[in-house]
């Protein structure tokens, strides 16, 4: 019995030790940072409209899809094929024809005989050189030069005369085998000595032709083909003129 109260009397003791001990806790308000609460609002918006609009619009996009095909096939077609211009055409020598060979069986063949013997015949041609076996040859004929061959239509002369002014016009004709350029008609006008008083001269009006350097002229005149021109003089008072010539001339270009 006398166990049990000291053992009571001890829980007792430590009891009230414990609670003296025991300090009141206090809090600051001033070290106390008050965090607002951080409010987010996310705005969605949905377009109903967009940037390119896709309703009744397939047909353009399959259009511009083909139109864009056909430009890339363009485009590799031109890196394939080999671009050939005037400049590299002047630097492919063509033979000069000088001979027309007939053979046997009615074929003609011109070029140039450039090598000849007992058995055989080697031509240049446009295509390359050919040995023809002379057994097979008819004939063999010289081939005169392609050049123009320009000359005035006398009958379509007509010449007006006053006192201060002569006028020429007429046409002119190509009997060539060649096409003629920058084909002009000069007079010369002479007094009753030997020496030219007055020189003119005007380019024709024929056909339109572009050479190989881009200039483009109308003075030119294929085989076969017709030009016309149209000359005025003026001829001063200190000139007593007697009478006047006239000749073409013109150039052959490629």
């Amino acid at each position: 019995m006398k166990y049990l109260i000291n053992i009571l009397l001890l829980s007792l003791l430590i009891l009230s030790t414990s609670c003296a001990g025991k300090e009141e806790a206090v809090v600051d308000d001033s070290d106390v940072k008050i965090i607002p609460e951080k409010i987010i609002k996310e705005i969605k918006h949905v377009n109903h409209n967009p940037f390119y609009p896709l309703k009744d619009k397939i047909e353009d996009l399959e259009f511009k899809i083909n139109e864009l095909n056909a430009q890339i096939l363009e485009y590799e077609s031109s890196l394939i094929a080999p671009s050939i211009n005037s400049e590299i055409l002047k630097l492919v020598k063509t033979p000069k024809i000088e001979h027309e060979i007939i053979i046997n069986n009615g074929t003609i063949i011109q070029g140039k005989i450039v090598q000849e013997n007992a058995e055989y015949l080697m031509v240049e041609t446009r295509i390359g050189q050919l040995k023809i076996d002379k057994l097979q040859v008819s004939s063999i004929k010289e081939m005169e030069p392609l050049k123009a061959n320009i000359v005035f239509n006398e009958m379509s002369i007509e010449e007006k005369i006053s006192k201060n002014n002569l006028t020429f016009s007429g046409s002119i004709i190509n009997n060539g085998s060649r096409r003629g350029d920058f084909i002009r008609v000069v007079y010369y006008l002479w007094e009753k000595d030997t020496s030219p008083a007055l020189v003119d001269s005007i380019f024709i009006s024929g056909n339109t032709i572009m050479f190989d350097n881009g200039v483009i002229s109308d003075t030119s005149l294929n085989p076969g083909d017709n030009g016309n021109f149209n000359l005025s003089i003026t001829i001063p008072d200190t000139l007593n003129i007697s009478y006047w010539t006239k000749e073409i001339k013109y150039d052959m270009y490629e």
